[in-house]
């Protein structure tokens, strides 16, 4: 039982992407396509719940004055990428997996590309957020009046830029080796 593994012809775009096959496997008894569809229905009823909840945090940071120090705004942080996670990532993550189920390439391939880049970067700024919390927690107990909300706004702020240009830059850098690598293809 084993899956035909193609990389996509024609779309130099989607070299980096692996389409799954399934005309050897009956669809509906396929234990990859049942798995896959179970996983899609989980993550489309969590992802509504997801954002509904971070939005309320969020509410509640935003209203309460007394909630906008140093930690809170960086909770606040970790907060928005969750939301956007909810908000971005999952659904596009839904759609890229059923385009595989049903079989459209291009719709695989668009929301392949989104996906990965969209996590990459919600990925790499919780990480970035959850280190800033350890080191503001550090510098709470060492150095107390060292951090303010505004050099944590800044801060947070400057890593959100350096993590879209580093998104921007690997996603430049992986379609253009897919380009040169297509046309040095065709030139042999």
């Amino acid at each position: 039982m084993s899956f035909n593994s193609t990389r996509l012809s024609g779309d130099s775009e989607c070299l980096i992407l692996t389409f799954y096959n399934h005309d050897d496997v009956s669809k509906n008894t396929s234990p990859y396509y049942q798995i896959t569809l179970v996983v899609c229905i989980i993550t489309s009823l969590l992802a509504p719940m997801t954002v509904a909840a971070n939005a309320l945090i969020l509410a509640a940071i935003w209203k309460n004055p007394s909630l906008r120090t140093p930690s809170y705004v960086l909770l606040a942080g970790l907060t928005f990428t969750d939301f956007s996670t909810g908000l971005l990532c999952q659904p596009v993550f839904v759609v890229y997996k059923l385009a595989e189920l049903a079989g459209n390439r291009k719709l695989f391939c668009i929301a392949g590309v989104v996906t990965e880049s969209v996590a990459l970067f919600l990925v790499s700024l919780t990480g970035v957020v959850i280190t800033m919390i350890a080191v503001e927690r550090w510098l709470h107990m060492s150095r107390r009046s060292l951090l303010t909300v505004c050099r944590v706004v800044i801060l947070y702020i400057t890593f959100v830029v350096v993590l879209i240009l580093g998104v921007a830059g690997r996603i430049f850098s992986l379609l253009y080796s897919v380009k040169a690598s297509s046309t040095f293809y065709k030139a042999t």
